[in-house]
């Protein structure tokens, strides 16, 4: 074995040991011990994920809109099914022309709550896969390790990705709830892989797709536009295309125009609830203007206020134009950490962004643990941080919500906190650090000497 081979070989067990010892001290411990003394936390969603237990709070809201559109046609659709529902729909008219299509293949009825559960079900499974395959490929690609990791190092990855996937509360109680956040997170995550793969076509198909869906996530083309990555353009923008085409041609603009008019009410009015982990919840909390922990599935008893809505508006600027015009340096460790972060703040930025958005960032945790790994220095405050992030971030702490008509009510937004160091984490290993290419040549220049 070359110097530099040695130098650049992956330990696999301690690196991997590490990682399920974080993720079991800092996400499952926490949990169980909440559990233990009583208090309300995500814990017993575990199990409802792996039995298939799931809810219907997408399913059923897509089930009314494909119901509406058989019964009544396009007429008043979002006002009927946002402004006078209860349970409301709130996907562009693009979505009903995916939802429309995939509605044939006999595992996906959007029908059926029970069915969709099922279906997303078999989605987490390939959820593990992907993550297993992002902690695998980023050794190889990223670090440049000479050695790829053995097949008993890669069981050891499938296990770290199922234990960490299953205990992520973000990934749980969105399955839980029958959400298509389930969904768009497999979508998320397959698209970082692809950019890890240097596939930047078919991650872009995967990202407009999740756009058709989430719109929020536009801002992932505006990123690629800016870095000249055409192949992710254009795989972006055929589905968008396509499905766009459609819709306006079976629905007209006037559909398109009451949807662009809701996503312009949520924008200004935002959500007091606390399960939005945004700026926006947080003030809108702080100023108690709205219901706090109880659901408003009407949205009609938050009260407006033009304060509220600046903050949210330039605090969504500032962290848009920072993921759109930081840029780190060309290799592609950094250049997978530079589209983390967009994908990152395209959650943060936006004025409703509940738990179970925020699925998706998990494999960001293992990339910038690996990251530190290769830096070749000892930062055990950035570790700290990193496990500090995790612990916010992957439990649920309902006994914060006794908070919720006090001055410490802030303290609800624990997940958002831990949001914001993890993104200030990635600014900093990509701007304050030295790539990992060159700690491991220096590393290499020892061996030699």
């Amino acid at each position: 074995m070359t110097p530099l081979e040695s130098a650049t070989r992956f330990s696999g067990y301690r690196v991997l040991l590490i990682c399920l010892a974080g993720v079991i001290g800092a996400g499952l411990l926490p949990t169980l011990m909440m559990r233990t003394m009583g208090w309300s936390n995500g814990f017993w969603l575990i199990a409802n994920m792996w039995q298939g237990q799931g809810g219907g709070d997408s399913w059923g809201a897509i089930a009314k809109a494909l119901q509406h559109l058989d019964t009544q046609g396009i007429d008043q659709f979002y006002e009927d099914l946002y402004y006078r529902a209860d349970h409301q729909f709130i996907y562009s008219p693009l979505s009903l022309v995916f939802f429309r299509l995939t509605q044939f293949p006999p595992w996906i009825d959007w029908y059926s709550s029970a069915r969709m559960n099922n279906a997303s079900w078999w989605v987490m499974l390939a959820m593990i896969l992907v993550l297993t395959l992002i902690i695998r490929e980023s050794i190889v690609r990223c670090v440049r390790t000479a050695v790829a990791p053995t097949l008993p190092q890669t069981v050891g990855m499938v296990a770290l990705s199922a234990v960490a996937i299953s205990t992520f509360f973000p990934i749980i109680s969105g399955f839980r709830h029958g959400q298509i956040q389930t969904w768009l997170d497999f979508l998320a995550m397959l698209s970082l892989l692809l950019v890890i793969l240097n596939r930047h076509c078919w991650a872009g198909l995967f990202i407009g797709l999740a756009c058709i869906i989430k719109p929020q996530v536009g801002v992932m083309i505006v990123w690629a536009a800016l870095r000249r990555d055409w192949w992710f353009l254009a795989g972006a923008l055929l589905p968008i295309s396509f499905f766009g085409a459609v819709s306006l041609a079976d629905y007209g603009w006037r559909m398109h125009l009451d949807y662009a008019s809701l996503l312009l009410f949520l924008s200004r009015r935002g959500e007091s609830f606390v399960g939005n982990q945004s700026i926006n919840g947080l003030l809108n909390r702080m100023f108690f203007l709205g219901p706090n922990v109880t659901f408003d599935g009407s949205h009609t008893h938050i009260i407006y206020n033009p304060w509220v809505q600046a903050a949210t508006t330039l605090s969504s600027a500032i962290m848009i134009l920072a993921a759109l015009f930081v840029r780190s340096e060309k290799n592609t460790f950094a250049g997978v950490l530079d589209f983390g972060t967009a994908l990152l703040v395209s959650t943060l930025a936006s004025p409703v962004a509940y738990t179970h958005h925020y699925g998706w960032i998990l494999p960001l945790f293992w990339l910038l643990f690996l990251r530190l790994q290769t830096n070749g220095k000892r930062q055990v405050g950035l570790y700290a941080l990193l496990g500090v992030s995790y612990a916010m971030m992957s439990n649920g702490f309902d006994i914060l919500n006794n908070l919720a008509d006090t001055n410490w009510n802030f303290l609800q937004s624990a997940l958002m906190f831990g949001a914001f160091i993890l993104l200030g984490l990635l600014y900093r290993v990509r701007i304050g650090g030295k790539t990992s290419r060159v700690a491991i040549a220096k590393v290499a220049d020892q061996v030699h000497a």
